[in-house]
């Protein structure tokens, strides 16, 4: 086995709709809006931020660290392994998936976050933590959006017949995602727009997009495809699982 580590600085490109990371008030000047930090997986846009192959059928494991001020929650692809403290007020966290990977599956997000927990057990007893991220400010809305979420997950195991592959589960709301959801290992992000009141809820519940990001912790991860075009084949099956999901909950399916 050869192993080569390479040391390595990333500028991220000036055109705006080119950038992987993006922020929400990161001088925290803005009193309405949290601050924040997030990484999107935008197909063909990772290698601008770490060396890698950036094609859906190159695959690998791999650790993140995030090292930021302590005060900042921090969430991201795969399972927390590691936390260390660098620095007075910094926090240096690490995260590992095992289960190999497209490049453009690994994501993060950073900010002023309120947790809300959850869990999924499956009917062999295989217990996955869910956590809902989301700004402190709409928390209170947290639950009645993302609680379908383990209903959702038994639905796909039952149907695919194989379990959720990760052991941690992490959905955030970002500020200015402007996406209706984007699915990474063990991590999805969302626009703060999926937080919805009760009126609103009555109108749509989210579920869709939930539904869809979760599907994709299967299909992209367990499942890929060889080139950038097949992935539409990948979200076609997402939205089969998601007519199934909405017919079994007894809820109008729309094609």
């Amino acid at each position: 086995t050869l192993s080569v580590r390479i040391d390595y600085v990333a500028s991220e490109s000036p055109r705006s709709d080119e950038r992987v990371v993006h922020y929400s008030d990161p001088a925290g000047d803005d009193p309405f809006a949290p601050t924040q930090a997030w990484a999107g997986s935008e197909p063909t846009r990772m290698r601008p931020w770490f060396p890698s192959w950036d094609h859906p059928s190159e695959r690998m494991t791999y650790t993140i660290g995030l090292t930021v001020p302590d005060s900042l929650v921090k969430q991201a692809s795969g399972q927390l392994v590691q936390q260390q403290n660098v620095a007075p007020d910094i926090r240096r966290d690490v995260w590992s998936v095992v289960v190999a990977q497209p490049a453009h599956r690994i994501g993060f997000a950073v900010g002023e976050f309120a947790l809300v927990g959850d869990d999924y057990v499956s009917p062999v007893g295989k217990r996955s933590a869910l956590v809902y991220a989301v700004n402190p400010a709409l928390d209170s809305l947290a639950d009645a959006v993302f609680s379908p979420t383990p209903q959702i997950i038994e639905v796909i195991e039952r149907r695919t017949a194989v379990e959720f592959p990760f052991p941690e589960y992490r959905q955030v709301a970002v500020e200015r995602h402007g996406g209706d959801g984007e699915a990474m290992a063990g991590l999805s992000l969302f626009d703060t727009s999926v937080l919805r009141d009760t009126r609103a809820l009555a109108d749509d519940t989210g579920e869709a997009a939930i539904m869809r990001a979760a599907a994709a912790q299967w299909l992209g991860g367990l499942v890929g495809v060889a080139d950038w075009p097949e992935m539409a084949i990948l979200q076609g099956i997402g939205k089969t699982f998601e007519w199934i999901y909405f017919q079994e909950s007894g809820q109008p399916v729309v094609a």
